[in-house]
């Protein structure tokens, strides 16, 4: 299965976890999702891990995060770009219409 590119302009975690944020507000009735809520909090459990790494391997972390599935949501990084896969159809046309 191919991937798509969605976070194109993501360098950092907490840009990740903005956009997330944004996206459960826009939810119809704000009832969530599955997927919604499992993102978020995967990039909260990134977030926390980041902060208290003293020194600067963000690349790194985020390469480590989200090849190794964290979460069950099949996220890779390349070269500092968040790349996930397209079954998150919805997630992708919210963030790509902005």
């Amino acid at each position: 299965m191919s991937r798509a590119t969605v976070f194109e302009n993501v360098k950092d975690l907490k840009t990740l976890l903005k956009l997330i944020n944004m996206y459960r507000k826009v939810l119809i009735g704000g009832e969530g999702c599955y997927e919604c809520e499992a993102l978020y909090a995967m990039a909260e459990s990134c977030i926390d891990a980041y902060i208290k790494l003293s020194h600067d391997v963000e690349d790194e972390l985020i390469e480590y995060l989200f090849n190794t599935g964290v979460w069950g949501i099949p996220f890779i990084a390349i070269n500092g770009k968040i790349i996930y896969d397209p079954s998150l159809d919805n997630l992708k046309t919210l963030l790509c219409s902005e």
